[in-house]
């Protein structure tokens, strides 16, 4: 499971900057690791705690890996935490499992990098193999040691043509596209010569005589 950190901030006053002498706000933060709930893991949740505080404290002591060792000189409790930065983490923690931000948008600390993923080499690799065996799940892929991963992509090109499926259509699609454009205006150029070649009375043309005939218009 990733581990997310997470930063919450509350403002508390302000202060001169002697340099510059402008007024500058002062902060206090608190850093913490954050996981997403599977969503296995918070439908049980919403099943089994139907009270909106009760749920919420039950999401932050299962997705809050780790919490400041101390809050005001002791030790670290939700119950002694500012209420509006704890929601801020529970809200963090319900986005970073996928539910929609408040305008449609999904967390970017989310999406961003399952969109770098799936852009990436790796991921049309770890297809490949996923495509060849389907065993193996992403999660085993990531969990692998290098030296297996890069052995299984040779084997699983090589199970893919066993399977009379081409393994660039995954890794290289764009050679594939160009691949089916070249045979297609190899095909029609076929076609076009063949028209040529042809009398309009349908038999085909066998002297050079007979095809400037043709061509001249017959």
């Amino acid at each position: 499971m990733f581990r997310y950190p997470f930063r919450v901030s509350i403002e508390r006053g302000h202060e001169i900057d002697h340099k510059t002498l402008k007024v500058l706000r002062v902060y206090e933060s608190f850093d913490f690791a954050l996981r997403s709930l599977t969503r296995s893991e918070f439908e049980n949740l919403r099943a089994e705690i139907p009270n909106k505080l009760q749920f919420r404290e039950a999401v932050l002591n299962l997705a809050v890996l780790k919490t400041p060792e101390t809050f005001h000189g002791r030790p670290f409790n939700w119950d002694d935490f500012y209420a509006g930065l704890a929601e801020q983490v529970y809200q963090k923690i319900l986005t970073l499992s996928g539910f929609i931000l408040p305008g449609g948008q999904m967390d970017p600390d989310l999406i961003d990098p399952a969109r770098e993923y799936l852009g990436s080499e790796e991921a049309r690799y770890d297809l490949l193999i996923m495509v060849a065996f389907p065993q193996y799940k992403l999660e085993d892929l990531l969990n692998m040691d290098p030296v297996n991963w890069h052995k299984l992509i040779g084997l699983a090109e090589s199970g893919c043509r066993v399977k009379e499926f081409d393994p660039e259509l995954i890794t290289n699609p764009g050679n594939i596209q160009k691949r089916q454009a070249l045979a297609q205006a190899e095909a029609e150029a076929a076609r076009q010569l063949q028209m040529m070649m042809t009398r309009k009375d349908g038999r085909a043309v066998e002297t050079t005589t007979d095809q400037m005939s043709f061509t001249a218009g017959g």
